[in-house]
């Protein structure tokens, strides 16, 4: 978070500064055009003023340049310095008359590079002219000058403003870093309290007598609620130290190649040391990457495809078959398992699932934050809801079970009761 604002702060200096030395530089590069060419006119009218038409030699004060005087009778006479070749009279006559059909007194021949201003007198009329390449090549070299001080400055400038920025923002990482340690404390020590609360609520509720249970309710409804806000305040403070770690992925999902791929595959379940249960996906232990984000992102698409499904619903009941499992899923009860000695449907609140699964990818290190979790979620719930093949519903004879307000200790001991009463044992 403070890192992203850092290089905010940089940004946002260096987008004003580099405007700011565009402004400025674009103003000298505009001005001494102006200028530069405000000297050449000067230089034009005294050339047609001193009557020596352009005899200054090159590298002498002043601009190179020639003069044409054109008589009512049509013949011309031009004069020059060395700097021009003026022995070419076609070229010349062609110059003449270009300038000569100009409507302006002064501008530019861009067809032979040439700067021209024309007077009209009594008897002739004479037009001075001056070659535009230097000028060209003056504002060419100014735009090169003022382009590597421009980067040169930037670079200096920023290396500047990203030590300034980190000065800027260590007060703001500070306090951020309290904010959320408070967040997590505050949490934490909530919790507790309000667990108790809601067990003597709980217990309170089972001997109330029945001008008791409406405040009963109150208390329990309102518990709940303030739980929520905890686990809410205490998976943001966790959300907003990890968030942007898993890097999004997009993958293009072939059905041909998904079911190409099938006979190559291998699953099966092993049990480690510890006696915890391992998965294994062509002899290589997957047990976290399986509950990976990006995962679950495309479970659905990918279990919409027929030959996915009729492999997984096999392998499924292999491993059944084989085990005792324990096996989760959206369609187990009414499809894989029809026959399972007990059938649970566990369902809670989509927000309270969300936040649940916030929190589990956090203690996994993929951490991925809660609006973006809970969106993926509403998603999937709709797409298993509505899919053609094994839509997701309750079995029959399945026990429903909605512990939205229990916590995992709770719904751990509830289902095993229920398997208990079930089985018999």
């Amino acid at each position: 978070m403070i890192r992203h604002l850092r290089w905010k702060v940089v940004a946002t200096n260096m987008l004003l500064i580099s405007l700011v030395l565009l402004a400025v530089f674009a103003a000298v590069v505009l001005i001494s055009r102006a200028n530069y060419r405000e000297s050449v006119q000067q230089q034009l009218y005294q050339a047609l003023e001193s009557g020596d038409y352009g005899s200054r030699q090159p590298g002498a004060e002043g601009i190179p340049c020639f003069v044409a005087e054109v008589y009512a009778s049509g013949t011309a006479r031009v004069a020059g310095n060395s700097y021009y070749d003026l022995s070419d009279q076609s070229q010349l006559a062609a110059i003449v008359t270009e300038a000569l059909a100009q409507e302006e007194d002064t501008g530019l021949l861009e067809a032979f590079h040439l700067r021209y201003l024309r007077r009209t007198g009594y008897t002739s009329t004479l037009i001075a002219f001056t070659d535009t390449t230097l000028e060209s090549t003056t504002m060419r070299s100014m735009a090169a000058v003022c382009s590597l001080a421009g980067s040169a400055a930037l670079l200096v400038l920023f290396l500047c403003s990203y030590l300034l920025s980190g000065v800027v923002t260590r007060p703001v990482g500070a306090a951020w870093a309290q904010q959320e340690q408070f967040l997590s404390d505050a949490s934490h020590e909530l919790k507790t309290p309000l667990t108790v609360i809601l067990s003597s609520a709980e217990l309170l509720n089972q001997s109330a007598l029945p001008e008791q249970a409406a405040y009963i309710d109150n208390i329990r409804a309102e518990g709940r609620r303030m739980k929520l806000l905890v686990e809410d305040m205490l998976t943001l403070s966790r959300a907003q130290r990890s968030a942007g770690a898993l890097p999004e992925q997009t993958v293009e999902l072939s059905e041909t190649a998904v079911t190409a791929a099938l006979p190559e595959i291998t699953v099966s379940l092993r049990y480690d040391e510890d006696g915890l249960q391992r998965m294994y996906l062509n002899g290589e232990d997957v047990t976290k990457e399986i509950r990976l984000p990006v995962m679950s992102m495309y479970a659905s698409d990918v279990s919409a495809i027929p030959a996915v499904r009729d492999y997984l619903m096999e392998l499924q009941r292999s491993l059944a078959r084989e085990h005792s499992v324990i096996m989760d899923g959206r369609d187990i009860g009414t499809v894989v398992l029809p026959d399972a000695d007990v059938k649970v449907f566990l369902c809670a609140d989509v927000a309270v699932r969300a936040r649940r699964r916030c929190l589990e990818l956090e203690k996994r290190g993929t951490p991925k934050p809660y609006d973006q979790v809970l969106k993926e979620m509403e998603e999937r719930d709709y797409q298993d809801t509505h899919r053609a093949i094994a839509p997701l519903r309750p079995a029959d004879d399945a026990i429903m079970i909605d512990n939205t307000d229990m916590d995992f200790e709770a719904s751990c001991e509830l289902l095993l009761d229920v398997i208990r009463g079930s089985v018999g044992h």
